[in-house]
């Protein structure tokens, strides 16, 4: 039974990790920081990364595995872990209760939609789940055991789990802080301190060289928490209260109501502690409740869900990203799994070992199903994490892959085809590129290379050109993601910044990669290629120039228009499109001026391109907001820069409002940019 069920679940999960890896924190600064020491053949201080410093006892497998293999395998550690946590509450719940309860619960762990993802990437949470449930299963046998020695070494091995713990996340740090209770609480019964010694020194043998590191850095052994007290290192105040807002964001309050409706809020609303793809079984609802009832009965379910609920609480008070909940659910597994079983199993007719194998293959059938297909939120997970098809295996084919999961990816691509790791790039606001980065990537909300310290210069070209010199960059790229990004993509494609130091090599709609020039570069914009950009004239005049659709011609909104006394209103079905001719490879900006009677109105800039016999190549579009908030009746320029296919002879463009806004365009432009 457990062999059908543990081959039914690997094929696809080992499918998972063998995808390149794209998952944000990974690929961020976990695999970032590995890559950097690999480079370095040292661990250096990386302070450009979100987290320059932390415990990183996982990151050194992920460094092992880049020095030996690749990205592939690093993720493979995680999945191992993952794998080896099932084992663990197969072999307890078969010492502890039953082997029927743990293969239950091995199975009930491996059908969270939240483990498989943490485990099919380079996280290090289902790595922190290992160490500290086989920590606390060392920790149950050292008290089980009857003989002095063999109890020493159970005790010997449990501090050491510990300290790797620790060594992987400061999450480890208050479970270790309850077991030295537990122990002092044995010791003062006992008059001996020699189990906390022991406990205490090896913990702090394993796990001190990270925390030394941490101090050594930054002045603060548990960076970037308690800085008033140990010191803010790399960071200042405003990082620390933006860390703290940003931390404060996950879960659904922390009084007394919400601990009461915590159970249901995790698995109904998992969307709210720590965004999408993170959810977990709904089989837990109804275990859960049975498992609290077993430990009336059973002593050993009551200690282990005593230290779950310790340890919900102080995620309850601190951070509630549903993943740092995550070493309870092995814990909950099992007593979940041996409370279902004990009462299952009670009946006569399921005592055969051919009906209790049939019996515990269709239970835990029932909790893969429960979790993976009707959980919340199953039908985004199931279309976008689950693989669909082979993992790419040629570099041509993880190349295309990761372009299409990343966009800065592609620029990334060319700067290491091109420059190699001679350069230092500072990208606005894509940290997930660090890891593909060959050169010195720069750019973080956080840290000596903040973007809003570069955003503040986005109208001054001058001035945004000293702070990239600061930093020593060679190339300056922006991202359209998220609304900082999408506010300076608009702005470096004003004139007065495209004329400035900075000379445009890569454009899409929404990516723009510059490189930093010694002087101002020697920039042509123009001619203009729209005709009646304006929409002025006639009626009639209009027409002639823009195909249309639903009505002809331009309204007339006298001194609401951007320029003279005509703009066009679209809402979708209603547009304008006029096909330009271009020329193939070349640079191009395409912008428009729109405004919006009301709140969350889109507008499209949209370009279809053409070869010279009128054959579809292919659709850029940016989808950008009509108006800003703080300025309702005024016009706002939007932008987009694109480079025509090698084989382009013309580009269709629109004046259009997306999916069923109400939006109003003016003046039109798309124009050529050549560099001299």
């Amino acid at each position: 039974t457990l062999a059908v069920l543990t081959v039914a679940l690997a094929i696809p999960i080992l499918q998972m990790s063998l995808y390149p890896p794209t998952q944000w924190d990974a690929i961020s600064y976990h695999l970032a920081a590995a890559k950097i020491y690999v480079r370095e053949g040292a661990v250096v201080y990386t302070p450009y990364l979100r987290f320059p410093v932390f415990p990183q006892s996982s990151e050194m497998l992920f460094t092992l595995s880049l020095l030996l293999a690749d990205d592939i395998t690093a993720q493979l550690t995680q999945f191992l872990m993952m794998a080896l946590t099932a084992l663990a509450l197969y072999g307890w719940g078969r010492r502890e209760f039953t082997p029927r309860a743990g293969v239950l619960a091995a199975v009930l762990w491996l059908s969270n939609p939240l483990i498989l993802w943490l485990g099919a990437g380079a996280y290090v949470d289902a790595g922190l789940a290992l160490y500290l449930t086989l920590a606390l299963y060392s920790l149950r046998n050292w008290r089980a055991s009857e003989a002095e020695n063999q109890g020493r070494v159970w005790l010997m091995i449990s501090a050491a789990l510990f300290g790797f713990a620790a060594a992987t996340k400061y999450l480890a740090l208050f479970p270790i802080l309850c077991a030295g209770i537990y122990l002092l609480a044995y010791a003062a019964k006992r008059r001996s301190l020699r189990p906390v010694l022991t406990f205490s020194l090896i913990t702090i043998a394993v796990a001190c060289p990270w925390y030394l590191r941490n101090a050594w850095y930054t002045g603060n052994p548990v960076w970037p928490y308690f800085p008033e007290w140990l010191g803010y290192g790399p960071w200042n105040a405003a990082d620390i209260v933006g860390q703290k807002f940003e931390q404060n964001l996950h879960g659904m309050g922390r009084g007394f109501s919400a601990l009461l409706s915590l159970p249901w809020n995790v698995f109904a609303h998992a969307d709210k502690f720590g965004g999408t793809g993170y959810f977990l079984s709904p089989a837990y609802l109804a275990l859960l409740p049975l498992a609290a009832a077993s430990a009336f009965w059973n002593r050993t379910s009551s200690i282990l869900l005593l230290a779950a609920a310790l340890y919900t609480g102080f995620w309850f008070g601190t951070v509630q990203a549903l993943r740092y909940l995550l070493p309870v659910f092995p814990i909950v597994s099992l007593c979940g799994a041996a409370a279902l079983e004990r009462i299952v199993f009670r009946w006569n007719g399921l005592r055969r070992p051919v009906f209790s194998n049939m019996a515990t293959a269709l239970l835990g059938l029932v909790f893969l199903g429960v979790g993976l297909w009707l959980g919340p939120k199953v039908t985004e997970f199931l279309h976008r994490d689950l693989p669909r098809g082979l993992p790419p295996v040629t570099a041509e084919q993880r190349s295309a892959y990761l372009k299409a999961a990343i966009d800065p990816y592609q620029a990334i691509e060319y700067l290491n085809r091109t420059r190699g790791e001679n350069y230092r790039v500072f990208s606005i606001p894509s940290t997930n590129i660090a890891y593909f980065t060959d050169g010195t990537f720069m750019g973080d909300w956080m840290g000596p290379a903040r973007y809003l310290e570069f955003a503040k210069y986005l109208e001054r070209p001058e001035d945004l050109q000293r702070e990239l010199d600061k930093h020593q960059a060679d190339f300056f790229l922006v991202h359209a993601d998220g609304p900082l990004g999408y506010w300076s993509y608009n702005q470096v494609l004003d004139e007065k910044m495209l004329r400035g130091r900075m000379k445009l090599l890569l454009a899409t709609h929404s990516i723009l990669l510059f490189e930093i020039q010694p002087d101002p570069v020697d920039l042509v914009i123009g001619p203009e290629l729209v005709q009646s950009g304006g929409l002025e004239g006639p009626p009639q005049s209009v027409a002639s120039v823009w195909a249309h659709s639903a009505a002809p011609g331009a309204d007339q909104l006298d001194a609401q228009s951007h320029t003279g006394t005509a703009a066009y209103r679209s809402d979708g079905r209603r547009q304008l499109f006029q096909r330009v001719p271009v020329n193939p490879g070349a640079l191009y900006r395409h912008q428009m001026y729109t405004r919006a009677d009301k709140p969350d109105q889109y507008a499209r800039l949209q370009m279809h391109w053409f070869d010279r016999n009128e054959k579809f190549i292919r659709a850029d579009w940016r989808i950008v907001e009509a108006r800003d908030d703080d300025a309702i009746d005024e016009w706002r320029r939007r932008a987009m820069a694109d480079q025509a296919p090698a084989n382009t002879a013309s580009v269709l463009i629109f004046a259009s409002a997306h999916d069923g806004s109400e939006v109003w365009v003016d003046d039109l432009s798309l124009v050529e940019m050549k560099y001299k």
